[in-house]
């Protein structure tokens, strides 16, 4: 019968934690955003760069569908676990627009709470502890904390500035191809603004198929033009749907970094496996935020 005394042992709550999150990286956006909140508190007049936040005002119409859906009775309730059927279309409508690709909304398309959830769910449905994940250097830091989370192994590529901040994947040592299982890409690029080519988009859709990797490429600063010219989707590259998947984000392109709405497209096999980690593990987009979304992407 028990005494009553074991009530007064203190619980070790340090032994319980589990080695994955003992083990994370810090999150430099939250230890940036602290530096900031401390410097402010100081009396610092700062400007904060840490994050790609915009500095303008989304389109009015763009707000005004936000608030219309917001008052839409039929918005109360939980939405499709993988999107609502006319922000899918709209994405699908954008794809085909703006870069000539056909997506199918049912099978090659996925709402997400904005592109970060994208980039930790494609990263959960492939790696499996002990895989290897390739980015190109400088990278998103969160490429690196979401495959801490799934237990991979992050190597990275260089990109250098006399190569235009682009990687020469031709040059990259086989061994490491043949380790990969995802490869990271991101262009328009943060933080070097550097923007790809045809080139280096059929160079990696040439060496997944060779050596058996998925690219990731990570599009949310799509529309977002550096030179004059359109950025290029990656699945506008013959045979890119055999092995990408493409993350995008209203965030950058109608600046409402706020609102987190984002999607990812691409490869049906892989998409299939990223829903089914995304309806276990995320919290699924809103609705009103999919909705103003779809308006957005049917008025470019």
């Amino acid at each position: 019968m028990d005494d009553g005394k074991g009530l007064d042992m203190p619980v070790q709550i340090e032994a319980l934690i589990s080695k994955r999150a003992a083990n994370l990286p810090a999150n430099p956006f939250a230890e940036a955003d602290a530096r900031a909140a401390a410097a402010i508190a100081a009396g610092r007049d700062i400007i904060d760069l840490s994050k790609g936040n915009p500095d303008g005002q989304p389109p009015a119409f763009v707000q005004d569908a936000l608030a219309a859906a917001a008052h839409d009775p039929s918005e109360f309730r939980y939405p499709p676990f993988d999107g609502l059927p006319q922000y899918l279309d709209a994405i699908a409508g954008w794809y085909e627009r703006e870069h000539g690709v056909s997506v199918n909304p049912a099978t090659e398309l996925l709402a997400t709470s904005g592109s970060s959830v994208g980039i930790a769910t494609v990263i959960q449905a492939l790696i499996d502890p002990g895989d290897t994940v390739v980015a190109v250097d400088p990278y998103y830091p969160q490429y690196e904390g979401s495959t801490a989370v799934a237990g991979g192994q992050f190597a990275t590529i260089p990109a250098s500035e006399a190569h235009g901040f682009l990687p020469d994947l031709d040059a990259v040592d086989p061994a490491l191809w043949t380790r990969a299982k995802l490869l990271i890409v991101n262009y328009p690029n943060n933080p070097t603004g550097a923007a790809a080519t045809p080139e280096l988009y059929a160079a990696a859709v040439r060496l997944a198929k060779q050596y058996g990797f998925v690219i990731l490429n990570d599009f949310a600063y799509a529309g977002l033009e550096f030179s004059g010219e359109q950025s290029l989707s990656i699945l506008q590259t013959p045979g890119a749907l055999d092995v990408a998947v493409e993350l995008g984000s209203l965030s950058k392109m109608y600046m409402v970094a706020g609102w987190r709405g984002g999607f990812v497209a691409g490869n049906a096999d892989v998409l299939a496996a990223v829903k089914a980690v995304h309806r276990q593990t995320a919290v699924l987009a809103s609705s009103v935020i999919q909705q103003a979304g779809a308006v957005a992407l049917n008025s470019d």
